[in-house]
Formats: C-alpha cells, sequence, structure tokens
C-alpha cells in the first residue's frame, strides 16, 4: 500500500526543496504495526498502542527510537518524513 503525504507548509530555503508530496510506501507487519519506507529506505515505524500513533525513526524496529505520539496516522507519518529529510542535506 502506497501513501503520499503532503508535506506541512516551510517557509525559507526548506520550502524550496520540498515542493512535491513524497511518495510512502507502507507494509503493515502485524495489525498493530506498520513499516514506513520512502525511495527503498525504510524510514521508521507507526505503531498503534490504544488510540494514538507511536512514531519510530529507524530501519530497524528493535532499536528504533520514539520520535512523536500523534493521534492523528497523517501527522505520524509527516513526523517520519521530516525527521528523515535533515539527513538528506
Amino acid at each position: 500500500m502506497s501513501l503520499a503525504t503532503q508535506p506541512p507548509r516551510l517557509h525559507g530555503a526548506r520550502a524550496a526543496r520540498r515542493t512535491a508530496p513524497e511518495l510512502l510506501s507502507l507494509t503493515t507487519l502485524r495489525p498493530d504495526l506498520v513499516e514506513v519506507s520512502s525511495a527503498q529506505r525504510v524510514l521508521g515505524f507507526v505503531e498503534v498502542v490504544d488510540h494514538v500513533f507511536v512514531s519510530l525513526a529507524g530501519s530497524r524496529y528493535d532499536i528504533a527510537v520514539e520520535v512523536t505520539q500523534q493521534i492523528d496516522f497523517t501527522r505520524a507519518l509527516t513526523a517520519l518524513q521530516e525527521g528523515n529529510s535533515d539527513d538528506d542535506r
């Protein structure tokens, strides 16, 4: 399953680099765990805990680091995108 998400509005130099939405690939590993990839690279995972989506950054679930907790799934995905966009500089 793939999902294109629109990044939030950015100002200044970062805005120019993020003009197109990033295509994400989502793979369900368990009913409560989704792997999030972009351009053949694992960005992290989104885990469902009760009614909260927990974003975990990293290519391996066992050592991924929590970056945010959101009530909205799209915001959980956006947190993973934003965290990994700094790596491309």
